[in-house]
């Protein structure tokens, strides 16, 4: 599961992007519901049992006393999906009950950093026979076998019958993405030479003209992909680590200034203090010296 989930990472096809409508419909009216009958607000596809459909929809903030509910059935009224109320994005993945692997999928979602050896092993069986065999990714699509139309369908339902609500329509951005054997094995890896430019040049230094285009107009295969990919590893792992280096740096220095702040404040209380007591005793002599002077003056009558 974890590799296939690398690889629709790394390997991205064309999605197909939607914008739908959705007028309410009141609770309990069960002809306003989606079902094989009332495909108004609903959008099919046709899959095959190696399909796994990646969906991302987008509805925005919630609306009062509204809920929009999504559903998704295929063609022979099984339920793939069901989550009620959503709002704003909601992503997600599932395939037809034709697939091996639907179980799995549907039980792993969200799960990427997961890895699970049996179905690790089932996906590079179906890559391996698929790259024995060219004509497997033919049958599979070809035959009627596994075949499902897949329908993803939305409810925009309210609860309040009173005259003073007025329900509004919902709109939905749907976002559909069907990928399988054929679109994974037909990688196209030059597309992403381009972004491997800029570490080239650093790495080639000081190679002459000719040499730097005979390399750039050279194959890029999924090797050089995977080379370039450690590669990249290790300058974010060597940045990680700086990084970490600099922490401990910052924290030094934080320290360090933790103490002498510390140490700053206590000169300064010590300051404080002394300062309040050469002022009390400088005026304490100066009453003493004015009291002395007032007495001896008195005494020889000068006063």
């Amino acid at each position: 599961m974890s590799v296939l989930c690398v690889l629709f990472a790394l390997f991205p096809t064309p999605s197909h992007a939607l914008g739908l409508t959705i007028h309410p419909t009141k609770v309990g009216d069960k002809s306003g519901y989606s079902s094989r009958e009332n495909l108004r607000n609903c959008v099919s596809y046709p899959t095959v049992k190696d399909d796994i459909i990646l969906v991302t929809v987008k509805s925005g903030d919630k609306v009062n006393k509204q809920f929009l509910n999504l559903i998704i059935f295929d063609d022979e009224n099984n339920s793939l999906r069901s989550q009620r109320d959503i709002s704003n994005e909601v992503s997600f993945m599932f395939t037809n009950l034709n697939n091996p692997k639907s179980g799995a999928v549907q039980e792993q979602e969200g799960e990427v950093g997961k890895r699970s050896n049996p179905e690790q092993n089932i996906i590079n069986q179906d890559i391996s026979q698929a790259n024995a065999d060219p004509n497997h990714i033919n049958e599979l699509i070809n035959s009627n076998k596994g075949k499902s139309m897949i329908n993803i369908c939305f409810d925009n339902l309210y609860a309040d019958k009173s005259w003073s609500f007025h329900p509004e329509p919902k709109d939905v951005e749907l976002y559909v993405d069907i990928k399988n054997l054929t679109t994974i094995q037909q990688t196209n890896y030059n597309n992403y030479a381009q972004y491997f430019n800029s570490l080239k040049k650093q790495q080639n230094g000081n190679k002459k003209d000719g040499e730097e285009k005979e390399e750039q107009n050279k194959e890029f295969t999924q090797q050089d992909f995977e080379d370039e990919i450690k590669f990249l590893k290790t300058e974010l792992d060597n940045v990680i680590v700086n990084l970490q280096n600099s922490e401990m740096i910052l924290q030094n220095l934080m320290e360090q200034e933790f103490k002498l702040r510390d140490v700053n404040e206590a000169i300064f209380s010590e300051y404080t203090k002394a300062s309040v007591v050469i002022i009390a005793c400088t005026i304490l002599f100066g009453l003493v010296q004015l009291i002395y002077f007032r007495c001896y003056l008195k005494k020889r009558k000068v006063l």
